[in-house]
């Protein structure tokens, strides 16, 4: 039997990422600084998690049922409110702090979503952070 290739689809990862947490705290103490829910509670995290949300929503309304599993899982919860732009942040800090009633997949959908937005932004905040610096 033939071996199959494997493809690395990996992206490199950011200067920022590869640093450790104490290299974090001192090339960017603001950063640092801040807590999972401050994040949560800026317009950049909102913006980000809307962008995203309408991004898969896009994916899922067009394409067939049967190809994804958390589709239907997806539209129960936009249909709920669950991904309203004021109501995600809320919903994702309960699920990081084990308070939220959702069912497991759902919280498992919010957790995801939520995690690849907080990477996302604390990533620009570190790019902006990193220009801002520059310039002086």
């Amino acid at each position: 039997m033939a071996k199959k290739k494997q493809v690395n689809n990996s992206r490199p990862l950011s200067e920022a990422a590869q640093l450790s947490a104490e290299a974090m705290r001192e090339k960017y103490p603001e950063i640092a600084k801040l807590t999972v829910a401050e994040v949560v509670n800026t317009e950049a995290f909102r913006n980000a998690a809307q962008d995203k949300i309408d991004s898969l929503h896009r994916v899922f309304k067009y394409n067939d049922y049967g190809r994804y599993v958390y589709k239907a899982a997806f539209l129960r919860l936009l249909k709920a409110g669950v991904f309203s732009r004021l109501a995600f942040g809320p919903n994702y800090i309960d699920v990081l702090d084990k308070k939220s009633s959702l069912s497991s997949r759902d919280r498992m959908i919010v957790k995801s979503i939520g995690d690849e937005v907080y990477a996302k932004v604390v990533a620009k905040m570190i790019e902006d952070y990193d220009k801002q610096h520059e310039e002086k």
